[in-house]
């Protein structure tokens, strides 16, 4: 199913006109054919709307509702607060009453109310096209972010792009807007797509220096980047030098610079987020342009028609005085000036892949673990001793560990062996690791860490009550990545808690019904090479056939002594004919390609992934109904991964082509 994409209206203050710029979005978006529904996670009024089905959400959301050409819906507005004092209100959730509560209470629990929010949210996604979401007040109110569920901290949870609106009508909306801005933090500054000036009235051409002044100064509209022309052409003047021409793009990538001289210049862009005009290799987002760019400019004409319904007024002085009349006339109007060019510079960015190696954080999350997590993934030679524990001396020092890695390379956790280590609160360790140094050369660093873990202490009266009575087995968990149906070509995930002793594995059964009886078959257990607590179920599937994965209960037990409760998992497996194919061509392939198949639009998905090294057919099967895209990568190295670019290397990234029309799968 897919999601709706989402656009957020901020705004400096109450009354810079939010509601009313998002009832026009929601407006817009409806006529042009879109599914809109609008959404404030938190409103406070007193006058709410009662729905169709007796439920009170704001009224803003309701007019807003109306633009859209939808009936009002409380998931637009799960949140309403009704002041009863000046230090209280009614809060209303989902449309029903939950009592009175104080100012400071209700600040306290607010972000318990998360979940909520995203429900509504999430089931409104699921059935539009385009969800505008309005903010409350200003998000620059400091003593109120922490805990925001409206502004900002809304907008990071639906992953939305925000436009701050400011009120002119006010006065002061160029320091509205710019101390707005200032008083986010990066990231946040980060989401806002445009500035909006509200209620202008008047002539834009006395507003214009402001804007240019605003803009320069807020460096927004994010969207764009900066292009630089340097007439320096050497390949690190991005890195030392400042332009010689500076242009920014708008909301829509393109760019303009005029008054260039003539010459050879080196033209790239980056995503200026300093301000300062450098590159930054490996941190900011480039483009460039492989050749150099000879700028030329030359005088040029144009004639304009004035058409007669343009109106033209005549005057003339009589003995009455001024008299003046109405004339239509068809006028042609030439008009010279300079054209600059070239004019179909296209320039790609992308981001460069990083390079420094570094260790980010290190952290004693469970007593029995250390987790060392690093800046980029890579297959880092860690090696950990511990120091100055004089009950580790009959210890085997490259033994009392043993080693996990994610998925992503980036975080190695050692899962601690001994009890004697375990135990201790503070533990001392000498890691070995690489690391970048400024020569931008690995090299082996030797880092003394410290590592600290406390129980957390049990609450008052619950360890005499316990003493009173039989104390809980605790069990070690284990999750089972299957549902009540099983695609015939996937296989069934298990992952524990902690590392086990392998030989309870043989206590894990998969039974198939055979004539209404279960009955034990074979599989294979497969062990994730990085994940060492991650095994994976094979099994050749029979379609539409029930089957049930068993592990009795103390079967199976981890490093620390712990055992599994019973896990009984009962699925069925789906039909062949729940399955399509997607079969696609491949002709005249001059390079590798990695065909990949992928849902979403914002957020990608990669399903599957194929390589192929020249011409041929690529089959994609076993695919449920849905809708599929299909994109290719031109792997011009034949490293059988996507690469990006490096300006100092003069490498772009690889190309990638999309499939531009969507494959929809049906069941017949």
């Amino acid at each position: 199913m897919s999601k709706a994409k989402c656009i957020m209206v901020q705004g400096t203050m109450s009354g810079a006109g939010k509601s009313l710029l998002c009832a026009a979005l929601c407006r817009i978006f409806a006529q042009d054919g879109y599914r809109v529904a609008p959404f404030k996670s938190q409103n406070m009024a007193l006058n709410s709307f009662v729905t169709r089905n007796g439920a009170e959400m704001g009224r803003a959301q309701v007019v807003q509702a109306q633009a859209a050409g939808v009936e009002p819906d409380v998931r637009m507005n799960p949140i309403l607060l009704k002041p009863s004092s000046d230090v209280g209100s009614q809060v209303i959730v989902n449309g029903k009453a939950r009592g009175q509560m104080p100012a400071a209470a209700y600040f306290k629990m607010k972000r318990s109310l998360i979940p909520d929010i995203l429900e509504a949210y999430n089931s409104l996604a699921a059935e539009n096209d385009i969800i505008v979401i309005e903010g409350a007040g200003s998000p620059a109110e400091i003593n109120l972010k922490a805990d925001d569920i409206v502004n900002m901290g809304l907008a990071k949870l639906v992953d939305a792009p925000v436009l701050l609106a400011g009120d002119i009508d006010r006065g002061g909306v160029f320091a509205q807007l710019y101390g707005t801005v200032e008083l986010l933090e990066a990231d946040e500054r980060a989401r806002i797509r445009g500035l909006i000036i509200n209620k202008f009235r008047g002539d834009v051409e006395i507003l214009r220096p402001g804007l240019a002044m605003l803009e320069e100064k807020t460096q927004l509209p994010v969207l764009g980047a900066t292009v630089m022309f340097y007439q320096n052409t050497a390949d690190s003047v991005a890195l030392t030098d400042l332009p010689s021409y500076v242009a920014k793009t708008d909301s829509a990538g393109m760019f303009r610079v005029t008054n260039i001289k003539d010459d050879t210049y080196r033209v790239m862009a980056i995503d200026d987020a300093r301000g300062n005009y450098l590159f930054v290799p490996s941190e900011t987002k480039v483009g460039f342009i492989d050749s150099l760019i000879q700028t030329i400019s030359f005088p040029t004409t144009v004639y304009d028609t004035i058409h007669p319904d343009t109106t033209v007024v005549e005057g003339r002085r009589t003995k009455k005085g001024m008299e003046f009349k109405v004339v239509s006339k068809d006028t042609i109007v030439r008009r010279d000036f300079t054209m600059f060019g070239p004019t179909n510079l296209f320039i790609p960015m992308f981001d460069e892949e990083k390079t420094q190696l570094y260790l980010v954080d290190e952290a004693r999350k469970e007593r029995e673990r250390l987790d060392f997590t690093f800046s980029i993934p890579a297959d880092n030679q860690l090696n950990v001793r511990l120091l100055g524990v004089h009950l580790l001396d009959k210890i085997d020092q490259d033994d009392w560990y043993i080693e996990e890695r994610s998925a992503g390379r980036d975080t190695i956790q050692l899962w601690i062996k001994d009890s004697l280590v375990y135990k201790i609160d503070s533990l001392v360790a000498e890691a070995s690791y690489l690391r970048t140094d400024s020569l931008g050369k690995r090299v082996l660093l030797a880092d003394t860490i410290k590592f600290y873990y406390k129980d957390k202490p049990e609450p008052k009266g619950k360890r005499k009550k316990e003493q009173d009575s039989i104390p809980a087995i605790k069990f070690m968990e284990i999750s089972a990545g299957v549902g009540s149906t099983v695609d015939l070509n996937k296989n069934i995930t298990l992952e524990f808690d902690r590392p086990i002793v392998e030989e309870g594995l043989k206590n894990i059964q998969l039974l198939e019904m055979v004539d209404s009886v279960l009955t034990p078959v074979d599989f294979n257990l497969k062990h994730d090479s990085l994940k060492i607590r991650r095994y994976y179920v094979e099994k050749e599937w029979k379609p539409e056939t029930e089957y049930q994965l068993l592990i009795d209960s103390m079967g199976i037990y981890s490093i620390y002594g712990l055992y599994n409760n019973k896990l009984v998992k009962d699925f069925k497996t789906k039909a062949i004919e729940d399955y399509g194919n997607i079969i696609v061509n491949v002709k005249e392939a001059t390079t590798p390609i990695i065909l990949q198949l992928y849902q979403g639009d914002k957020e990608i998905k990669v399903l599957e992934e194929r390589t192929i090294k020249g011409d041929g057919k690529v089959i994609f099967d076993y695919l449920g109904e849905g809708t599929y895209m299909i994109r290719a990568i031109l792997d011009r190295n034949g490293n059988g991964k996507w690469d990006t670019g490096n300006y100092l290397k003069h490498l772009q990234p690889e190309e990638i082509k999309y499939l531009p029309a969507e494959i929809k799968l049906k069941k017949k």
